[in-house]
């Protein structure tokens, strides 16, 4: 099935660079993967093979752009953020993609970014020594099955594997195409090996994002609050992240208990108000809206824990800016954030059927306990996760790939 549908994406991709970017078949092709249909054979020699090495020594590669100087290379780096204006990227705290970019041109790489959407740039990158493709999306799934494509391609999804059969057969797909696959924690590197299966040339590489230390670091543990409990969410107002489930712990908890929404993207904030009306905790509920930097720096210290009740996550940068803080967390037991958490926290079942309410409970009554872990965690937090081991992994491997 792998053949025939690089086979089909080959035809199509092939129709939309003469036929311009609107052409249908590209769509078509989209529907027909989602609903798992099986599309006519194709030879499985029509896949890019990886870029000849052109080092002398596979232990000290030596970069170098295609046009075969040595010492400086040009990476297109593909994400959902460059779709955004500058304006608009620049309001919000820096995603990985974006910090990536920067910290490879501090270093002398040429580096140009691109929508997800630049489908036609992206699986056809001829002014490139590499092309990084993050999340898993069209261009990805085109730019990994693409004969056109002839420089390597890294990809990094920032999600845990998806249930959904289609998505899960198209990440595969990505997965086995790519020179090298980049995951954020050791469990998403087990979890994608057993994906990818055996007969696939693509290197799994570990490295986490990392964060940019805020300039407040406190002086010790923080201290139980003597009244109230202020929880604090960082992230998306989506489905994945089921914020309800923290307003129906708010209703059975004392009236003291807050919370304070901070957030990006506010898909579901009409009905997340409605439901703080339902029951009866609208007054408890801080619909604070988008925060970066010093603000974003205030909410953090100013919390008694961070709470993310997620569906599923990777490696949430939230707990991470958090953790730096010596702030504990709740978080959903998801791929890598038991690595990242230690005993710095609780860790949640991210089913919506299990109530919240025990594990804020249990965090306030051991407040002590898990607030001392979390400040004895901040010097592994800025070690592991730091923004310079980041950028210096990636800048090796594409050297290596190149």
């Amino acid at each position: 099935m792998e053949c025939r549908l690089l086979g089909r994406m080959a035809v199509l991709l092939s129709a939309r660079c003469h036929n311009g970017p609107g052409v249908q078949p590209l769509g078509g092709m989209t529907r027909r993967w989602q609903r798992g249909v099986e599309v006519n054979v194709v030879s499985e020699r029509t896949h890019h093979k990886p870029a000849t090495r052109r080092t002398s020594e596979r232990n000290t590669p030596v970069p170098r752009s295609s046009n075969g100087s040595e010492g400086h290379m040009r990476v297109l780096i593909a994400g959902g953020i460059f779709r955004e204006s500058s304006a608009a990227q620049h309001q919000k705290q820096p995603t990985p993609e974006i910090v990536l970019a920067e910290g490879l041109r501090e270093l002398g790489v040429t580096v140009e970014t691109v929508p997800l959407e630049a489908i036609n740039r992206i699986a056809r990158p001829r002014d490139f020594d590499l092309v990084h493709v993050h999340h898993q999306s069209k261009a990805a799934l085109i730019c990994a099955g693409s004969p056109m494509r002839s420089v390597p391609m890294v990809f990094t999804q920032h999600a845990a594997i998806p249930k959904h059969t289609g998505r899960r057969l198209a990440l595969r797909l990505v997965l086995r195409r790519s020179d090298a696959v980049i995951c954020l924690s050791k469990a998403e590197r087990v979890e994608k090996q057993r994906l990818i299966g055996t007969g696939s040339k693509a290197q799994l590489v570990t490295i986490p994002n990392g964060i940019r230390p805020f300039g407040a670091i406190p002086d010790g543990p923080r201290s139980k609050p003597r009244q109230g409990f202020s929880l604090l969410y960082v992230g998306g107002l989506k489905p994945v992240k089921q914020v309800d489930r923290i307003l129906f712990a708010l209703k059975g908890l004392p009236r003291s208990f807050r919370v304070r929404l901070v957030y990006h993207d506010s898909t579901l904030e009409s009905e997340l108000r409605e439901l703080a009306v339902t029951l009866n905790v609208i007054d408890r509920v801080a619909f604070i809206g988008q925060r970066s930097g010093q603000a974003l720096e205030k909410e953090y210290l100013e919390a008694d824990a961070l709470i993310l009740p997620s569906r599923s996550e990777s490696l949430p940068s939230c707990v991470t800016e958090a953790l730096s803080m010596g702030l504990p967390v709740l978080v959903a037991n998801c791929e890598g954030t038991p690595e990242q958490v230690g005993d710095a926290g609780i860790l949640l079942d991210p089913s919506p059927r299990v109530s919240l309410e025990p594990a804020v409970k249990a965090m306030w009554t051991d407040y002590a306990r898990y607030a001392h872990s979390a400040y004895a965690s901040i010097g592994r937090i800025t070690g592991n996760y730091s923004v310079e081991q980041m950028i210096s992994a990636h800048h090796d491997l594409y050297g290596r790939l190149i």
